[in-house]
């Protein structure tokens, strides 16, 4: 089987960007190879050349000899979406990108599937152009995020902290985010010269992009320099401030119109859409999808293999002693570190002093300031900056009680399976994937997402009787391995193949 994967980033990105999805990806495609069958990757949207505009696919250096990599060049689409500057015309179609699309297709393909796990950093078009040339291959799409719903992915109301129900025909979305679209270029930019000189290891490359900030801190201080002295010659005022983009009024018809287009090219060539959570469905049929060609899949993970027959090694917790919890993921108000912070503000002095807090993710200063502040109160504040599978297996040994407060709907955090599959039972919000883990256990484990004070009296009454952890276990849910979740995939891919062989008339056009 010839198979053809897609997103935005490389399988084995350096960088590790597209969290929980590209881990997912990454042990997907390993999977599949080590089956003997052809596996290629493709990303876009991610690699930019500061010497010329022209597009072009380059081979990827892949971790794996067995998995195929390459990379769109000067992608008409940036990745990731949330950068994507207010004309969504080059989201609709770009025809240098769908040129060397094509021309990728005809020397590497034909592909029986094409297994898409995010849209970002491609022009829709380039689907169309696979039915239309190739109409046997089956395409695939793996709904990990909401970027077909939402320019952010994510569905989220930024200005106002919240989740998003209803886009308004597009009112909702004018002026939602503002982001600094030029910095990611010039990142973009770095990325490629890394690339270019051979730099492969983190280490090499976080001191380039150190010596890179420093120059380019030491340029732009002495070009704004001589832009203040000009302006004091000439009393002209010059702005020396990296634009931001700002939505206006006049573009709620082309978020309308970004929507509708989406939806229509979508449900006219997806052959399947595999939510990864029955929430994820909930929500695109919400937004107008129809779903009878959407079947239910939950992804599997590699943390699974620690798992004996199904059940995890479910550890004792001390009645008397004192309780952890940990936060796990990258703290921020989209992932609800600010509820948990607030949670823990809430806690009552005769709790607080015999519980310790684990937080794993990269943290920001304000954060750190925050936590240093409120840290006093607890027995233990512990930040692992950062952390491998190595490293989680170690400190999550410790823990108790994982929360996982999502404030928009999250597919289904990665962090929920790795809390489960280390015996560590979790609290998360009533948003996304993640309740679906405990069915039956809402009472004592899903709080309302925008209550931190529902939290911090789940967290209370857990602290004065841990018996309640033994609750979690009796609702879990099978979680797979990812060679498990695997075979489930090429049977997916098996019958889409048999389905497209029993069409009739299915051939394909003459290529250009």
């Amino acid at each position: 089987m010839n198979v053809l994967y897609l997103a935005w980033a490389p399988y084995d990105d350096l960088e590790q960007r597209m969290g929980g999805i590209r881990v997912y990806m990454h042990d997907l495609v390993k999977e599949v190879a080590k089956l003997g069958h052809k596996v290629t990757c493709l990303s876009s949207g991610h690699l930019y050349s500061p010497f010329t505009s022209r597009t072009w696919i380059e081979k990827n250096r892949s971790e794996d000899p067995a998995i195929s990599s390459y990379a769109i060049v000067n992608a008409g689409v940036i990745a990731p979406a949330m950068f994507i500057k207010n004309n969504f015309t080059d989201v609709f179609s770009h025809e240098p990108t769908e040129r060397v699309f094509m021309k990728f297709m005809r020397e590497q393909g034909p592909f029986d599937i094409v297994h898409i796990q995010s849209m970002e950093g491609m022009p829709y078009s380039i689907l169309g152009l696979i039915k239309e040339y190739w109409p046997s291959t089956r395409i695939i799409y793996s709904l990990h995020h909401y970027h077909d719903l939402c320019p952010k992915v994510d569905l989220y109301r930024e200005h106002e902290g919240l989740n998003c129900n209803n886009y308004d025909a597009g009112r909702n979305c004018v002026g939602c985010y503002q982001f600094d679209y030029s910095s990611l270029r010039k990142k973009y930019y770095m990325d490629y010269i890394a690339r270019r000189i051979g730099v492969r290891s983190k280490i090499s490359y976080a001191r380039l992009v150190s010596l890179a900030k420093a120059i380019w801190r030491l340029t732009t201080g002495l070009r704004r320099l001589r832009l203040y002295l000009r302006k004091l010659r000439t009393s002209i005022r010059q702005s020396t401030v990296d634009h931001f983009f700002v939505f206006d009024p006049r573009l709620v018809k082309s978020f309308k119109m970004r929507r509708e287009h989406i939806r229509d090219v979508l449900e006219k060539n997806i052959d399947l859409f595999i939510p990864v959570s029955r929430r994820t469905m909930e929500v695109y049929q919400h937004h107008g999808y129809d779903v009878s060609r959407f079947r239910l899949e939950y992804i599997g993970t590699n943390a699974a293999e620690l798992l004996r027959d199904g059940h995890p090694n479910i550890k004792q917790v001390d009645p008397n002693g004192p309780l952890t919890l940990c936060f796990m993921g990258y703290p921020s108000k989209l992932k609800g570190f600010e509820v948990f912070l607030s949670a823990l503000n809430l806690l009552s002095r005769e709790v607080t002093h015999n519980i310790a807090i684990v937080i794993a993710g990269k943290i920001s200063d304000r954060y750190t300031r925050e936590l240093s502040r409120i840290g006093k109160r607890f027995q233990s504040v512990e930040v692992c900056n950062g952390y491998t599978r190595e490293d989680q297996d170690h400190f999550l040994a410790n823990v108790d009680l994982g929360v996982v407060p999502p404030q928009w709907e999250d597919n289904l955090p990665q962090v929920a399976f790795e809390f489960y599959c280390h015996g560590v039972p979790f609290i998360c919000s009533d948003l996304g994937g993640a309740q679906e883990l405990i069915e039956g256990g809402e009472k004592s484990f899903v709080f309302h997402h925008d209550k931190p004070l529902e939290l911090a009296n789940k967290i209370t009454a857990i602290f004065n009787d841990r018996t309640i952890l033994d609750e979690f276990w009796q609702h879990g849910a099978r979680i797979q391995t990812m060679r498990e979740h695997m075979q489930k995939m090429l049977g997916i891919y098996e019958d889409e193949l048999n389905s497209a062989n029993a069409r009739i008339g299915a051939t394909s056009r003459q290529l250009p």
